[in-house]
Protein backbone atom coordinates (compact mmCIF):
# COMPACT_ATOMS: atom_id res chain seq x y z
CA UNK A 1 0.00 0.00 0.00
CA UNK A 2 1.59 3.26 -0.71
CA UNK A 3 1.76 6.01 1.64
CA UNK A 4 0.40 9.86 1.47
CA UNK A 5 4.02 11.35 1.40
CA UNK A 6 5.53 8.60 -1.48
CA UNK A 7 1.94 9.55 -3.44
CA UNK A 8 2.58 13.22 -3.20
CA UNK A 9 6.33 12.50 -4.52
CA UNK A 10 5.23 10.34 -6.86
CA UNK A 11 2.80 13.08 -8.33
CA UNK A 12 6.05 16.00 -7.80
CA UNK A 13 8.26 14.01 -9.83
CA UNK A 14 5.20 13.36 -13.08
CA UNK A 15 4.61 16.95 -12.38
CA UNK A 16 8.23 17.86 -12.85
CA UNK A 17 8.90 15.38 -15.78
CA UNK A 18 5.86 16.97 -17.63
CA UNK A 19 7.51 20.54 -16.91
CA UNK A 20 10.68 19.14 -18.49
CA UNK A 21 8.90 17.74 -21.46
CA UNK A 22 7.03 20.92 -22.10
CA UNK A 23 9.67 23.36 -21.48
CA UNK A 24 8.48 25.09 -19.28
CA UNK A 25 6.47 25.16 -15.63
CA UNK A 26 2.48 25.11 -16.19
CA UNK A 27 0.86 28.59 -15.61
CA UNK A 28 -1.52 29.68 -12.40
CA UNK A 29 -3.30 31.85 -15.37
CA UNK A 30 -6.19 31.06 -17.02
CA UNK A 31 -6.27 29.24 -20.37
CA UNK A 32 -8.89 30.13 -22.30
CA UNK A 33 -8.39 28.08 -25.77
CA UNK A 34 -5.05 27.70 -24.80
CA UNK A 35 -4.48 31.00 -24.39
CA UNK A 36 -2.26 31.65 -21.78
CA UNK A 37 -3.85 35.48 -20.07
CA UNK A 38 -0.10 37.14 -19.75
CA UNK A 39 1.91 35.19 -21.16
CA UNK A 40 0.82 33.97 -24.91
CA UNK A 41 2.14 36.50 -27.48
CA UNK A 42 -0.69 38.20 -30.12
CA UNK A 43 0.92 36.34 -32.96
CA UNK A 44 0.78 33.14 -31.12
CA UNK A 45 -2.70 33.79 -30.44
CA UNK A 46 -3.60 34.65 -33.90
CA UNK A 47 -2.35 30.76 -35.16
CA UNK A 48 -4.60 29.70 -32.09
CA UNK A 49 -7.96 31.38 -32.99
CA UNK A 50 -7.67 31.33 -37.02
CA UNK A 51 -7.55 35.12 -36.91
CA UNK A 52 -4.89 37.73 -37.90
CA UNK A 53 -3.18 40.49 -36.02
CA UNK A 54 -4.78 43.91 -36.49
CA UNK A 55 -3.77 47.25 -34.85
CA UNK A 56 -6.01 49.28 -33.58
CA UNK A 57 -5.49 53.27 -34.63
CA UNK A 58 -7.98 54.65 -32.26
CA UNK A 59 -6.86 52.45 -29.41
CA UNK A 60 -3.78 54.17 -28.71
CA UNK A 61 -1.91 51.32 -30.49
CA UNK A 62 -3.36 48.25 -29.08
CA UNK A 63 -3.26 45.30 -31.20
CA UNK A 64 -6.47 43.19 -31.58
CA UNK A 65 -6.89 39.17 -32.84
CA UNK A 66 -10.31 38.45 -33.83
CA UNK A 67 -11.00 34.35 -34.31
CA UNK A 68 -12.01 33.95 -38.11
CA UNK A 69 -14.67 31.33 -36.72
CA UNK A 70 -15.77 32.20 -32.96
CA UNK A 71 -18.63 29.20 -32.93
CA UNK A 72 -15.38 26.42 -33.47
CA UNK A 73 -13.94 27.78 -30.55
CA UNK A 74 -17.09 27.50 -28.21
CA UNK A 75 -20.81 26.83 -29.12
CA UNK A 76 -22.88 29.98 -29.64
CA UNK A 77 -19.81 32.53 -29.68
CA UNK A 78 -20.61 35.72 -31.92
CA UNK A 79 -17.01 36.79 -31.04
CA UNK A 80 -13.90 35.78 -29.51
CA UNK A 81 -10.87 38.51 -29.39
CA UNK A 82 -7.81 39.03 -27.70
CA UNK A 83 -5.75 41.94 -27.34
CA UNK A 84 -1.95 42.89 -26.83
CA UNK A 85 -0.03 46.05 -26.29
CA UNK A 86 1.78 44.96 -29.37
CA UNK A 87 1.66 41.99 -31.22
CA UNK A 88 4.71 40.14 -29.77
CA UNK A 89 3.36 41.09 -26.27
CA UNK A 90 1.51 39.14 -24.09
CA UNK A 91 -2.04 38.69 -24.40
CA UNK A 92 -3.49 40.85 -21.91
CA UNK A 93 -7.71 40.52 -22.46
CA UNK A 94 -9.42 38.29 -24.23
CA UNK A 95 -13.06 38.43 -24.59
CA UNK A 96 -15.82 35.93 -25.54
CA UNK A 97 -19.02 36.89 -26.35
CA UNK A 98 -21.84 34.54 -27.26
CA UNK A 99 -25.80 33.81 -27.30
CA UNK A 100 -27.23 33.73 -23.98
CA UNK A 101 -28.92 30.87 -25.35
CA UNK A 102 -33.06 31.99 -25.21
CA UNK A 103 -35.28 32.00 -22.10
CA UNK A 104 -33.80 31.64 -18.71
CA UNK A 105 -30.27 32.57 -20.01
CA UNK A 106 -28.84 28.72 -20.28
CA UNK A 107 -26.23 29.30 -22.57
CA UNK A 108 -25.04 32.14 -19.67
CA UNK A 109 -25.57 29.93 -17.21
CA UNK A 110 -23.55 26.65 -18.32
CA UNK A 111 -20.79 29.70 -18.83
CA UNK A 112 -20.82 30.39 -15.15
CA UNK A 113 -20.53 26.59 -13.97
CA UNK A 114 -17.82 26.11 -16.25
CA UNK A 115 -15.99 28.68 -15.14
CA UNK A 116 -17.15 28.33 -11.29
CA UNK A 117 -15.26 24.97 -11.94
CA UNK A 118 -12.09 25.49 -12.86
CA UNK A 119 -11.01 28.89 -11.25
CA UNK A 120 -11.80 30.68 -7.27
CA UNK A 121 -15.16 33.03 -7.69
CA UNK A 122 -14.56 36.41 -5.95
CA UNK A 123 -17.39 38.18 -6.74
CA UNK A 124 -20.80 37.95 -7.87
CA UNK A 125 -23.15 34.89 -8.35
CA UNK A 126 -24.45 32.48 -10.38
CA UNK A 127 -26.08 33.69 -13.78
CA UNK A 128 -29.83 34.15 -12.77
CA UNK A 129 -32.14 33.29 -15.21
CA UNK A 130 -33.74 37.07 -15.54
CA UNK A 131 -31.79 40.40 -14.72
CA UNK A 132 -28.32 41.63 -14.39
CA UNK A 133 -25.32 38.61 -13.49
CA UNK A 134 -22.93 38.95 -12.77
CA UNK A 135 -19.06 37.05 -11.75
CA UNK A 136 -15.58 37.85 -10.80
CA UNK A 137 -13.04 35.08 -10.66
CA UNK A 138 -9.18 34.71 -10.62
CA UNK A 139 -6.74 32.32 -11.19
CA UNK A 140 -2.90 33.02 -10.32
CA UNK A 141 -2.22 36.59 -12.19
CA UNK A 142 -5.21 36.56 -14.11
CA UNK A 143 -9.17 37.75 -13.34
CA UNK A 144 -12.12 36.30 -14.96
CA UNK A 145 -15.58 37.92 -15.27
CA UNK A 146 -18.34 37.18 -16.89
CA UNK A 147 -21.19 39.53 -17.67
CA UNK A 148 -24.77 38.82 -18.67
CA UNK A 149 -26.85 41.97 -19.09
CA UNK A 150 -30.41 42.35 -18.29
CA UNK A 151 -32.46 42.90 -21.59
CA UNK A 152 -29.65 41.26 -23.70
CA UNK A 153 -29.04 38.27 -25.52
CA UNK A 154 -25.54 37.70 -25.18
CA UNK A 155 -23.03 37.64 -22.20
CA UNK A 156 -19.35 38.16 -22.53
CA UNK A 157 -17.00 36.33 -20.41
CA UNK A 158 -13.59 38.63 -20.06
CA UNK A 159 -10.05 37.09 -19.28
CA UNK A 160 -7.42 39.99 -17.72
CA UNK A 161 -4.37 39.74 -16.78
CA UNK A 162 -4.10 41.30 -12.89
CA UNK A 163 -2.31 44.82 -14.19
CA UNK A 164 -4.61 45.29 -16.69
CA UNK A 165 -7.74 44.65 -14.09
CA UNK A 166 -6.15 46.66 -11.46
CA UNK A 167 -5.63 49.93 -13.94
CA UNK A 168 -8.89 49.65 -15.44
CA UNK A 169 -10.62 49.70 -11.67
CA UNK A 170 -8.36 52.26 -10.62
CA UNK A 171 -9.31 54.57 -13.55
CA UNK A 172 -12.98 53.75 -12.67
CA UNK A 173 -12.67 54.75 -9.57
CA UNK A 174 -10.77 58.28 -9.98
CA UNK A 175 -13.44 59.29 -13.30
CA UNK A 176 -16.01 58.37 -10.38
CA UNK A 177 -14.41 60.50 -8.00
CA UNK A 178 -14.41 63.37 -10.69
CA UNK A 179 -17.75 63.06 -11.28
CA UNK A 180 -18.79 63.16 -8.10
CA UNK A 181 -16.57 66.16 -7.15
CA UNK A 182 -18.07 68.01 -9.95
CA UNK A 183 -21.54 67.75 -8.93
CA UNK A 184 -20.63 68.94 -5.22
CA UNK A 185 -18.90 71.93 -7.09
CA UNK A 186 -22.20 72.38 -8.77
CA UNK A 187 -24.44 72.85 -5.88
Amino acid sequence: MMTLKAAFVGTLSSLAASCALAGSPPSPNAQPFGITIGMTNCQQAAKILGGKVEAEPDTGGVVQVEAGDASALYPGAESVKAECFASDQAVVRLALTASKGGMGSPGAQEAYRNLAGKYKRVAGGPIPDLGNGYARFSSGDSVIEITSPHLSFEFTVYYLTGDLYKKLTTNDQAKQQQDTNKKRGSL
